[in-house]
């Protein structure tokens, strides 16, 4: 249990970590760039993939072992 609150704790954390980072950067759509070069630069940056970690770690914190279900 207190794993899976870990896990769950650390995947918020880089989810947040990242969204924080993709908000920064939409700074760039000021200096005249348009949301497809927002989307390009954003794809190549390493922030994406921290997000899409951060949800598969929170995902995997909700997973429910069968092994431990009473059944009636």
């Amino acid at each position: 249990m207190l794993i899976r609150a870990l896990i769950f704790i650390i995947g918020f954390i880089l989810c947040s970590l990242s969204f924080a980072f993709i908000i920064f950067y939409l700074n760039i759509i000021s200096l005249g760039y348009s949301f497809l070069d927002f989307v390009n630069f954003i794809i190549r940056k390493w922030e994406l993939y921290l997000l899409f970690i951060g949800i598969i770690l929170m995902v995997l914190a909700f997973r429910k072992d069968k092994k431990n279900d009473i059944r009636l």
